[in-house]
């Protein structure tokens, strides 16, 4: 009897960590779709509801950072590149995306630290093929 319930268990815990999966790709394509039509606010809510079934997405942050950045919510974009980077350290978007922000933010009152992480990021970026970083680099000191 107790075999028996044990495999009934994994068994649903199985079935509730694939319909996790299927609504997270669900939820994933509707936040694409409403990206593409400009609706930023349901593509948020959409992508935000399947980074909480899938936690270690890194497709989803960069689509969540996306939105973000369409909204010019600079700092919430930055952060979830930077945690795209802590993961895929090497992801050429997410470096000029970052290095982009980094850059955006910069004032020429500042101490350069925010132009140094720009640069760092474009230099990243660049190495794995960004041509758009490639040309950010002559603004680089």
């Amino acid at each position: 009897m107790k075999n028996s319930q044990y495999f009934l268990l994994i068994g649903l815990i199985c079935l509730a960590i694939t319909a996790q999966g299927q609504n997270a790709k669900e939820l994933e394509k509707e936040a694409q779709s409403y990206l593409q039509n400009g609706e930023f606010e349901l593509a948020l809510s959409s992508v935000t509801k399947a980074i909480e079934a899938e936690e270690l997405n890194l497709d989803l942050y960069m689509i969540r950072a996306t939105i973000y950045l369409a909204k010019n919510e600079m700092r919430r974009s930055l952060r979830d590149y930077e945690f795209v980077l802590r993961h895929e350290p090497e992801n050429p978007a997410a470096n000029y995306n970052a290095g982009f922000i980094y850059y955006s933010l910069s004032q020429p009152e500042d101490d350069d630290y925010q132009q140094k992480r720009a640069c760092e990021y474009f230099v990243k970026a660049a190495a794995n093929g960004s041509k758009k970083a490639k040309s950010m680099l002559s603004k680089c000191k």
